[in-house]
C-alpha cells in the first residue's frame, strides 16, 4: 500500500470518530483525497491559499480541528507571514495541519513546526503524529513520497545515513544523495539527514558532533546552521562550513579545510 492510500486510511479512520474538517481548493487532484471527496468534512474551497488559512485559522478558533491540503508550496511563505503576525497563546491553542507538496526544502522563519519529509515513511510518521497535535503543524513533503511503499517508522527530525569520526556532514532533502555519494569516499565522513527545520536540533544532531567535533552542512539554511552552533558549541573543535553546492571537488575542499582546523 503506497504512502497516499496509507494517509487515506487513516483519514477515514480520524473523520469517523472526531471533528476532523478538511479544506482544499480541489480536493480531487489531491491522491489521498480524490476516493473520499464525498465526506461532508470535506471542504471544497475554490479560493486563495490565503483564503484556505484564514478560513481554517477561524474553524480552529471556533474549536474544529483542521488540515489544510494546498496544491503547491506556491503561498506557504506568505500563509507562514500572516500566522507569525498573530499570537495564539497556550489558553488559546489552533489545531491547524498544512500539508504541501514541494520539490525542495523551503527556508521558513517560522515559529510554527515545519517539517519537511522527503520519504513517503517520513510522511507517514509525521503526518500520524502531527495530525494530533494541538497546534499549528506545517508538513512539507515531496509529491513523489505520496506514491513510496511507506514503511511505520518512529516520527524523528533527523536520519544517520553513514557513520564517520571527524566531519558531520548534514544535508536534506535533494541534496541527501549527493552528501552520501561523496562520503563513500572518505571513511571520516558522518551523514546526517536533516528531515526537520523546526524543531531541529535532537538527539541524533548533537549525538553526532559531539562524536566528531566538526560540522559541514549542505544547502541548509541560516537558522538552521545557527541552531546546530549554539547546541554543539562546547562540542566543536572549528568553525563548521556552510555550502550550497554539492560539486564533489567543493565538498572535498572544504573536507580537506575542516580537518586542518
Amino acid at each position: 500500500m503506497n504512502t497516499a492510500k496509507q494517509i487515506q486510511t487513516l483519514l477515514q479512520e480520524i473523520l469517523s470518530l472526531s471533528e476532523l474538517h478538511i479544506l482544499s481548493e480541489s480536493p480531487v487532484l489531491i491522491p489521498f483525497l480524490k476516493d473520499i471527496t464525498e465526506h461532508p468534512h470535506i471542504h471544497t474551497l475554490p479560493c486563495s491559499d490565503d483564503i484556505l488559512c484564514q478560513t481554517g485559522v477561524g474553524m480552529a478558533i471556533s474549536g474544529a480541528k483542521v488540515l489544510i491540503c494546498l496544491n503547491s508550496a506556491q503561498g506557504l511563505e506568505s500563509i507562514v507571514a500572516a500566522l507569525n503576525e498573530e499570537t495564539y497563546g497556550n489558553e488559546f491553542p489552533l489545531a491547524i495541519t498544512f500539508l504541501v507538496p514541494s520539490t525542495q526544502i523551503l527556508s521558513l522563519k517560522t515559529q510554527n513546526h515545519y517539517l519537511y519529509c522527503q520519504t513517503g515513511s517520513q510522511l507517514l510518521a509525521q503526518f500520524r503524529l502531527h495530525i494530533n497535535m494541538q497546534k499549528i503543524s506545517i508538513l512539507c513533503y515531496n509529491p513523489s513520497a505520496l506514491f513510496d511503499q511507506a514503511q511505520e517508522i518512529e516520527p524523528t527530525t533527523s536520519i544517520v545515513h553513514k557513520e564517520g569520526t571527524h566531519i558531520s556532514l548534514f544535508a536534506s532533502g535533494l541534496h541527501i544523495e549527493a552528501a552520501t555519494e561523496f562520503a563513500k569516499s572518505h571513511h571520516d565522513i558522518e551523514v546526517v539527514e536533516l528531515i526537520s527545520l523546526h524543531p531541529l536540533c535532537n538527539e541524533n544532531i548533537t549525538k553526532s558532533v559531539r562524536k566528531t567535533g566538526r560540522a559541514l552542512l549542505l544547502d541548509v539554511p541560516t537558522e538552521a546552521l545557527n541552531g546546530i552552533i549554539a547546541s554543539c558549541f562546547w562540542h566543536l573543535e572549528s568553525q563548521p562550513e556552510s555550502t550550497q553546492n554539492s560539486d564533489q571537488s567543493n565538498l572535498s575542499r572544504l573536507r580537506a579545510r575542516l580537518l586542518e582546523a
